[in-house]
């Protein structure tokens, strides 16, 4: 099919591109028809196709089997251009250097306080080029509706606000069918109104894109379940496999075969204690302390970072210790937060 330059390249709609000439890139307006399996497969929309797919032989919905990926589409493709807008972009829609400054000075106190699973934290605006997805993802659903409070224009800061609403409902593991409609209303006004006020010129493949997030997060869960960050994750560790350059398929197929964990996905729940003191506080004296659980590379523990947790109802509290008792048992003892 067509590449996302050009005219008809929408996968989801039959959407028609538009050159525009102060760019000279392609940009896509409105929203066409859906495209459906069986439009597709008769080539219906003839300036989509580049031919037959290979995938055409087998049983498979040729639109629903393939969903936006949110790593390109949403973090490192949205978020990413509308930071660059901020920070470089045309005059109308660009920040002061005052204000930059306060963002990452806002975004640089958050440091210390990213958990351990965070793999990158935040850092400032000046590092912008710098930037990997993660840290687009985390200003999204994280620290920029915080960063940005009273420090862009109220249009600005509500259109944002549109976009980590709608991206943080479709990554929840609930919100993302509870409060799908809500979700798909949320982008679909932000890509509306991107054109008031960032110009046309900003409706790239990208964030015409947006309007078909939630009906692929309806099919295939949240959108961390269909992101690309595990498979490029993995991809060091099949990396690692091979021993040279010469016939890869096989060393990484006889590599998978020697060690089941990288096909097993079903692997047991994997509890280590770490860093054994006698500090306390406790409540029994026979029990084992330790500052830190790991359980399968989630960590709590009672440092700053990784001690803080919510309960069921709601109510939050602070790690103090880590005590595992005579029966094996562990047990976190911790303060209770009065006032949020």
């Amino acid at each position: 099919i067509k590449a996302h330059s050009g005219y008809s390249s929408c996968d989801k709609c039959d959407v028609v591109g538009e050159f525009d000439h102060e760019t000279k890139k392609i940009v896509f307006l409105g929203e066409g028809n859906p495209r459906t399996n069986n439009d597709f497969r008769r080539q219906l929309d003839p300036a989509h196709h580049r031919g037959d797919s290979p995938f055409l032989s087998l049983n498979i919905n040729m639109i629903d089997s393939f969903p936006y990926d949110p790593m390109h589409v949403l973090h490192s493709g949205v978020m990413k251009r509308l930071l660059n807008y901020w920070q470089c972009g045309p005059r109308a829609t660009r920040l002061s250097s005052i204000m930059i400054s306060r963002i990452s000075q806002t975004l640089l106190s958050f440091t210390s306080y990213f958990p351990s699973e965070f793999a990158r934290k935040s850092r400032s605006l000046h590092d912008l080029k710098f930037f990997k997805a993660t840290e687009y993802r985390s200003f999204l659903l994280y620290t920029g509706c915080v960063a940005l409070k009273d420090v862009c224009s109220t249009n600005m800061y509500r259109h944002f606000l549109k976009l980590h609403l709608g991206s943080y409902m479709l990554s929840d593991e609930v919100f993302h069918r509870e409060m799908n409609r809500n979700a798909s209303v949320f982008l679909r006004e932000f890509v509306n109104e991107c054109e008031a006020i960032y110009g046309k010129p900003f409706y790239s493949y990208n964030v015409h894109a947006l309007n078909h997030l939630a009906s692929d997060c309806n099919l295939n869960g949240p959108l961390d379940d269909f992101s690309a960050y595990k498979y490029e994750n993995f991809l060091k560790t099949i990396k690692h496999t091979l021993r040279s350059g010469r016939l890869p398929l096989q060393q990484i197929e006889k590599r998978f075969s020697e060690n089941p964990q990288f096909v097993d996905t079903c692997i047991p729940a994997r509890i280590i204690h770490k860093g054994q003191h006698f500090d306390g506080p406790v409540i029994d004296e026979s029990v084992t302390q330790y500052r830190k659980l790991e359980v399968n590379n989630f960590i709590l523990s009672s440092s700053t970072r990784d001690s803080h947790i919510m309960d069921k109802r709601n109510r939050y509290y602070k790690i103090i210790n880590v005590v595992l008792d005579k029966n094996n048992e562990t047990f976190f003892i911790c303060q209770k937060y009065d006032r949020v």
